[in-house]
């Protein structure tokens, strides 16, 4: 289904990017990929009205929420009903099953602008994963480990301004960063090199201190 003109909010994907296609300006469109969401229990409800909020918030803004689950039609039409419970037009969602093969899959990371961590489970492998392509990701901190993932890989970037302190906050970056085509553009060329150079890629650096931590854990048990 090809998108009609407006912005579409991205969450996540879990392949990477070809290295061609990070690079370039931001096209209008944002499209937001929840993975399994049924049968992985990544949202909760407060995450469909905070996405509410953001669409309302952003009346150009088109959603797509990507998922297997999004095969079955009963399904499809729940999800309409919980948007239009929060006064959000169907005509505004996309509802999309996985792409295949992989290289049509990759292609739709060119209309992706802004990631939005699901609550309350964040994603950890594609949280990198979209900022290696060069789209932002926003995250809302929760109390446990599932929850706070993406905090972790954001401080390892600098990258503060995605990191959320509340469910208003959550939705004004997500706002703010629609509202700010230049910012975008510069996340797309500068966010994979920000990722190669950090302490993220770096294997060799992590299994040197993987392994100190091993003879640690030993020597105290001696």
């Amino acid at each position: 289904k090809s998108a009609t003109p407006g912005k579409m909010l991205s969450v996540f994907s879990s392949a990477r990017r070809r290295s061609t296609g990070c690079s370039g300006t931001v096209r209008k469109e944002w499209i937001r990929d929840v993975r399994f969401v049924q049968q992985s229990a990544k949202t909760q409800r407060n995450d469909g009205e905070i996405l509410g909020d953001i669409l309302h918030a952003a009346p150009d803004a088109r959603l797509a929420l990507k998922a297997l689950s999004f095969v079955d039609a009963e399904t499809c039409e729940l999800f309409h009903e919980h948007f239009m419970a929060h006064d959000i037009d169907h005509s505004r969602i996309d509802l999309l099953p996985p792409t295949v093969p992989l290289a049509k899959f990759l292609d739709e990371y060119r209309r992706i602008d802004v990631a939005l961590a699901p609550l309350p489970y964040n994603g950890g492998t594609t949280t990198c994963e979209t900022l290696w392509m060069g789209v932002p990701v926003i995250t809302l901190p929760g109390q446990h480990f599932f929850g706070r993932m993406g905090l972790s890989i954001l401080k390892t970037l600098a990258l503060d301004e995605c990191i959320a302190a509340s469910p208003s906050d959550y939705v004004s970056i997500a706002v703010e960063m629609a509202r700010n085509p230049e910012r975008l553009t510069q996340y797309r060329s500068t966010l994979r090199t920000r990722l190669q150079q950090s302490p993220l890629c770096d294997g060799e650096a992590f299994t040197r201190g993987q392994e100190t931590t091993y003879q640690t854990m030993v020597a105290s048990a001696q």
